[in-house]
């Protein structure tokens, strides 16, 4: 028998308590970012995916099909409402100035997409 540590198993010497570190780093990093897209609470952008294809939701509704949406931008954004603007290029060549918003009752409440056209 000997005095030394038991079969199998390493004491951990200085590259371990650093390896340990860094993985304890790696995790308490990887919890707080968890935690803040949790309580994310900001609207969807103009120009996101999302947007975009509630906008084209919208029109299907609406029956009008082969659109196009240019010139996106965002005119004002607090934290329950943004808005936007854009022109919309129907296949039948016309366009219409696009204004829409994203908004939410609340911090907590469903997002929603409202939007509304004029022709030029």
């Amino acid at each position: 028998m000997t005095d030394g540590p038991a079969a199998g198993t390493v004491t951990a010497g200085r590259g371990g308590k650093l390896l340990a570190y860094v993985a304890a780093l790696l995790a308490l990093v990887a919890a707080i970012a968890g935690v803040i897209t949790l309580f994310d609470t900001r609207l969807p952008g103009c120009t996101t995916t999302g947007t975009s294809e509630a906008l084209h939701r919208i029109l299907r509704e609406k029956n009008i099909q082969n659109v196009r949406i240019t010139d996106r931008r965002e005119l004002s954004a607090d934290l329950l409402e943004v808005r936007c603007a854009a022109v919309l290029e129907i296949g039948d060549g016309g366009l219409y100035d696009l204004s829409y918003r994203i908004n939410r009752e609340d911090l907590s409440g469903p997002v929603t997409v409202h939007a509304e056209w004029r022709r030029r």
